[in-house]
């Protein structure tokens, strides 16, 4: 652990004290806060644990007094298991498939609207999850879900784009964890199902995933991304000039 960071500058109800990088953060209550009377945790420990399963087993053990984020991090059967203590609120987050429209097959657009119209986007969306049927997060958009998935049209698009470019091997890189490897497994699936076309998956840490892509070294890859305040802006500005 690091020594402490009483010179870090916080206007919260607790300060950095110590910092184990991928394994522990302890926050102190610090006596500058101007309502410290109301707060009456003195620390708290933040674990970074890498497999969700390792989370629920240390829950369920009463080692951690709670878990959760942005993501629900447990599998459907644990959730299920669980359900009288989960509570969900609705968060600006999206999780979608990033296509290389650099390099074939997915510079052809009747390519990509094949893989797109074959999804059916329940079956993608797990336990308290909402399927996204437009750019922005369903909390951030008045409009009515709308029906994307369209088998024959899939097929036909395909054949259409098969024409004109070579589908050779293609792989889908998703990051380590449970929730991206069941939407990585879920994909390959209904593209085979669907299109008849085979997907190899590639699970890489984060660092590594996310390196491939901003250097565009992939052909298909599952990306998230969360609001840092809750309005349309904070998705659409990051196609502005």
């Amino acid at each position: 652990a690091t020594p402490s960071h009483a010179q870090d500058v916080s206007n919260g109800p607790f300060v950095l004290h110590s910092y184990a990088p991928q394994r522990l953060i302890v926050l102190k209550k610090t006596p500058h806060y101007w309502n410290r009377q109301a707060i009456f945790l003195n620390t708290i420990q933040i674990s970074i644990l890498p497999h969700e399963t390792t989370a629920w087993q240390l829950f369920e053990q009463g080692e951690l007094d709670w878990i959760g984020g942005g993501i629900c991090p447990l599998s459907p059967d644990v959730m299920e298991h669980a359900s009288c203590r989960l509570k969900f609120h609705d968060v600006a987050a999206t999780t979608f498939c990033t296509f290389n429209t650099q390099v074939p097959p997915f510079n052809n657009p009747d390519i990509r609207q094949a893989f797109a119209y074959a999804l059916e986007r329940g079956e993608l969306a797990q336990a308290g999850q909402l399927p996204a049927t437009t750019f922005l997060p369903p909390s951030l958009t008045q409009s009515q879900p709308q029906q994307l998935t369209d088998l024959n049209k899939a097929r036909q698009l395909l054949a259409k784009g098969l024409h004109n470019t070579e589908m050779g091997p293609l792989t889908l890189y998703f990051r380590t964890g449970q929730i991206d490897k069941r939407v990585a497994q879920t994909l390959q699936k209904q593209w085979r199902d669907h299109l008849g076309i085979e997907i190899e998956l590639q699970e890489l840490d984060l660092k590594t995933h996310m390196d491939r892509l901003h250097k565009k070294n992939y052909q298909i890859a599952i990306a998230s991304w969360i609001a840092q305040v809750h309005h349309p802006s904070n998705f659409l500005d990051r196609f502005s000039d």
